[in-house]
């Protein structure tokens, strides 16, 4: 089920409303009703688009935190288990295997070895960026925990996906609200959601923002 679909429909929705004001035509109306009344729809269309976009999940915050943590000991036998494994960890980089690799290939019990000593394996103390350093190994040890197919990371890992391709849908919705949306954007949504990037712009309506900002400097809102 493509949980995005809402936008790409609001977005197609939103600019046929707008070419549908800027077409309106009705000889009983006065010039002055006339103006208005295309005014007014585009007004209609915009708060339609508006209605419509999602507000963007927070950046900083990724299902896979609580994938990570639940990987903590929790017993004697985790706590034993683990220090085994972090064991074959060290003498594998003292072989000289890089951490990335050694991670890559890892089994569940050894990516939770791993985690739970990130903050004091050598090459995150001799970095100048500790912190960095530390996310990129949790980041490759959540996309282990999603290659080994984990269900909660499975399950965090499409969440997240989802939560970024929202983000991309409230950027896009938003910049229609007031023009075209950017070839950035365009360009993020044709990676992220192809089907919905297919609804919304492969048949794209043609708007003239020119037009539309003449007709509502002609005809301004009422004030409340």
């Amino acid at each position: 089920m493509n949980t995005t679909a809402p936008y790409a429909t609001a977005y197609v929705a939103g600019r046929t409303a707008l070419r549908d004001a800027l077409a309106f035509a009705d000889s009983d109306l006065t010039p002055e009703a006339h103006a208005r009344r295309r005014a007014d729809m585009i007004r209609a269309a915009r708060t339609q688009l508006a209605a419509a976009t999602p507000v963007a999940p927070r950046a900083d915050i990724s299902a896979s935190v609580d994938v990570l943590a639940q990987r903590s000991p929790r017993t004697a036998d985790d706590i034993a288990l683990q220090a085994r494994e972090r064991e074959k960890v060290q003498q594998l980089l003292d072989a000289g295997q890089p951490l990335g690799g050694i991670i890559a290939n890892a089994s569940e019990l050894r990516v939770a070895a791993v985690l739970d000593a990130i903050e004091t394996l050598p090459v995150v103390l001799a970095s100048g960026s500790p912190e960095t350093v530390a996310d990129e190994l949790r980041a490759a040890a959540f996309s282990r925990l999603v290659e080994l197919g984990a269900p909660d990371a499975l399950t965090a890992a499409a969440a997240d996906t989802e939560a970024a391709t929202v983000t991309l849908w409230s950027q896009a919705l938003t910049e229609a609200q007031a023009g075209e949306v950017s070839i950035a954007t365009r360009q993020a949504i044709y990676a992220a959601d192809l089907d919905g990037y297919r609804e919304a712009f492969s048949d794209d309506v043609s708007v003239n923002w020119g037009v539309i900002e003449h007709i509502e400097a002609a005809s301004p809102a009422p004030a409340q």
